[in-house]
């Protein structure tokens, strides 16, 4: 397959300004030109597995701060020199940052290791579960290596493009550490996002395979990542989203509608309306006014209590799940309280997330009558004990905006999650809602189950070619094995989720957990 030309400019709607922007045709190279592997006697097909480092094309403002704050510190270091307590801090190697090319990567270094002495960073030895088993960060790797298909096969059908799945790999090592700030401690949500992308190359005679880690080499963007008009971009919460080469996993720039866009941040979880092909977010401002003059604004105090505005305030020693007990409009005087948003447990008034632990969230349903004003919940899901702590939820994107029968999210095991200290997905769910559009009934669950000891993610639906069925298609991850060590990609079948995979592919290197991805259709 050759590179791929998008010939037509999209529409995207900036949603704050409602300014609309066009972009000029681009060209994405997904495939780039690999001899597929001839097939040996046994009749199994050759994989190359293809990893190679982030290298960054263009000046970056941040490079340029680095570069002033590194002076700055090193003038501070040299006089320190002449002072006998000077600080002696000794670095492990897993504190120090890891390894980058060129003078980008000098520079980051000078920079970090400068600030750690100025600072008397002194590491801890205390045990973190987001720098542990598959939460530890990974190297980068450049090499092209091989691929091992376990077991199945690659369906003929399956649709060419790349699998590509974001998420935090902090640069340096995600260590605690204590400094004249005080202690610091690495959490998942922090360090720098590493993409990780696994190419499908339609051959003549099948599939050739790779694989390639890349950096994020500017602020994190460890988030989420989708494709939208032939354009790949990673983002989080925090800052602008930045553009990705698709072929190589390069950083090409920040995106913000080509200066359309007048904030400094971009939701991560955007949206992409399947029929318009429009591009939807949002962003947040700390500029005023802050909220309209309508908002009540609550200041809390560290003391717990509970209070009903404009009423009687309440003191009282138990605590509530939420910071706001607002009531529904059309709620029972004998059950306002009860929310089930995000219900703990079965037993909503004796479980107490701020002692027992965090929320767990699973099914629930809202309905709104507009006619009469009514709002009526439930949970729905027919298997709840089952279905306890899903997250990354997601359905065929074709539907996305619009009425859906079938839904997947990847479901925690309780025990693993609460005695590790972080999550730990051990199965697939498929919701079928089909049961549930008359308000009654409950929604069926179907499960893919991992295997002992075997942690996946989220479920990207990568949708048969030329189908109009909303489940014909698969479901595609990355699955850890910590009886091995090792990582996979793996296809389900969305029909037979049930079943075991179509195709297991081992990945030379360990793929740590991580949050969002999508997968980019070649043609």
């Amino acid at each position: 397959m050759e590179a791929v030309s998008v010939a037509r400019s999209e529409v995207f709607r900036c949603v704050q300004t409602s300014a609309f922007t066009r972009f000029e045709p681009i060209h994405a190279n997904l495939s780039p030109k690999l001899l597929c592997a001839q097939e040996d006697g046994n009749g199994s097909r050759g994989h190359r597995l293809q990893c190679s480092a982030l290298q960054q094309n263009e000046p970056s403002p941040w490079t340029e701060k680095a570069t002033k704050g590194a002076s700055e510190l090193l003038q501070k270091a040299v006089q320190l020199e002449g002072r006998n307590d000077k600080p002696k801090v000794q670095l492990s190697a897993a504190g120090r940052p890891r390894s980058r090319n060129g003078a980008p990567g000098s520079i980051a270094r000078t920079f970090a290791n400068s600030l750690f002495e100025f600072l008397q960073y002194t590491p801890l030895e205390e045990e973190n579960p987001y720098t542990m088993n598959n939460f530890a960060a990974v190297d980068e790797i450049g090499e092209k290596v091989p691929v091992e298909l376990i077991s199945g096969t690659i369906p003929l059908d399956f649709p060419p493009g790349a699998y590509i799945r974001t998420g935090p790999n902090p640069l340096f090592g995600g260590k605690s550490y204590k400094s004249r700030l005080g202690i610091t401690r690495h959490h998942w949500f922090e360090g720098d996002g590493m993409l990780h992308a696994l190419y499908f190359d339609k051959c003549d005679d099948g599939y050739s395979l790779f694989l390639r880690f890349g950096f994020l080499t500017r602020p994190t963007s460890s988030t989420a990542v989708w494709s939208h008009s032939g354009r790949v971009f990673a983002a989080a919460e925090g800052n602008l989203p930045y553009e990705i080469d698709i072929s190589d996993l390069r950083t090409l720039g920040k995106f913000n509608c080509k200066g359309a866009w007048p904030l400094d941040n971009f939701i991560a979880h955007s949206k992409i309306d399947p029929v318009t092909n429009e591009l939807i977010f949002q962003g947040m401002s700390m500029k005023k006014p802050y909220t309209p003059p309508s908002l009540t604004l609550f200041l809390f105090q560290s003391t717990p209590f509970r209070s009903q505005q404009f009423h009687q305030v309440v003191v009282h020693g138990l605590r509530s799940r939420s910071p706001f007990l607002n009531v529904d409009i059309n709620a029972d005087k004998r059950d306002w309280y009860t929310r089930g948003v995000t219900v703990c447990a079965p037993d909503q008034e004796v479980y107490d997330p701020l002692v027992d632990g965090a929320l767990l969230p699973y099914l629930h349903e809202w309905r709104f009558d507009l006619k009469s004003g009514t709002v009526t919940e439930r949970d729905i899901c027919e298997e709840k004990e089952d279905c306890m702590g899903i997250e990354f939820p997601r359905v065929n994107d074709k539907f996305v905006g619009r009425k859906y029968r079938y839904g997947y999210a990847a479901v925690a095991d309780l025990d693993k999650t609460r005695k590790e200290g972080g999550p730990y997905y051990f199965k697939v769910v498929k919701f079928d809602f089909s049961s549930v559009e008359t308000g009654k009934g409950l929604v069926k669950a179907e499960f893919h189950k991992h295997g002992p000891y075997r942690f996946g993610g989220e479920p990207v639906f990568v949708a048969r070619p030329g189908s109009t069925e909303e489940d014909d298609g698969w479901i595609i991850m990355f699955v850890y094995d910590e009886t091995t060590a090792q990582s996979e990609a793996v296809i389900i079948d969305a029909r037979r989720l049930s079943e075991e995979p179509v195709a297991r592919i081992r990945l030379p290197q360990r793929v740590p957990f991580g949050f969002h991805g999508t997968y980019v259709y070649s043609g």
